[in-house]
């Protein structure tokens, strides 16, 4: 049975999808915190700030939109560190998000992405 924080942290990780697939850029600016950052393990000396990513998205050239799926929270407070892993096409990624409560609203301020190995059923193969 999920955890009321994992119900609350897929809802959000759902909304940010879809305003991702969808270039929604007023739900991104109320998704995203000011200072938003995301790191690649593809590129880990780079960092994209909020404003960037946002141009990204609206243009396109942002990474697809993803099936959240794997949820899990770690609260702590007012912050609160989200696994998952996220689908996109034939792509699979890891990902941490950092979500922090601002008001009574939470706002994404960081994402850390990663490959993830193919799924469990991907990785049978016949002998």
């Amino acid at each position: 049975m999920p955890t009321l924080e994992a119900a609350r942290f897929t809802r959000l990780e759902q909304r940010l999808s879809q305003a991702v697939a969808q270039r929604d850029l007023p739900a991104l600016h109320t998704l995203l915190a000011d200072d938003f950052e995301l790191r690649d393990a593809a590129n880990s000396s780079e960092l994209v700030l909020r404003d960037e990513w946002l141009d990204l998205v609206s243009g396109g050239t942002a990474s697809a939109a993803c099936a959240p799926a794997e949820v899990m929270p770690r609260p702590f407070g007012d912050t609160a560190a989200v696994s998952l892993v996220c689908t996109a096409g034939a792509e699979r990624y890891f990902l941490v998000d950092l979500w922090r409560r601002q008001g009574s609203e939470w706002r994404l301020a960081a994402r850390y992405r990663s490959p993830a190995p193919p799924a469990a059923a991907e990785t049978h193969t016949k002998h």
